[in-house]
């Protein structure tokens, strides 16, 4: 379904899709069939199309749950939203 609505999409000028997680595989392979741009969420996303997946968040969850039990080991986690970005050692890709 998700294909198929990025399909209409490009049908009707689109030429970038981006899509929410869950429907992420249809929009690329829509993308790659119509060769239009969009952006994925992991490694696999852009293998999938490299030339057409020109952004891609890659998340590092393991890291992330890891940096929240040390804080609630530690005794300094708040009840507040925590934000991960390039700085933080928890957001740190593997390479």
């Amino acid at each position: 379904m998700a294909k198929e609505a990025a399909l209409s999409l490009v049908a009707g000028g689109a030429d970038f899709l981006y899509a929410s997680s869950t429907r992420q595989m249809g929009m690329i392979q829509a993308a790659k069939e119509e060769n239009v741009f969009t952006a994925g969420r992991s490694y696999g996303h852009v293998a999938a199309a490299p030339e057409n997946v020109i952004t891609a968040t890659i998340e590092n969850w393991p890291a992330m749950y890891a940096a929240a039990a040390k804080a609630i080991k530690d005794g300094t986690i708040k009840p507040e939203l925590t934000m991960y970005g390039y700085d933080s050692p928890a957001a740190r890709v593997r390479t």
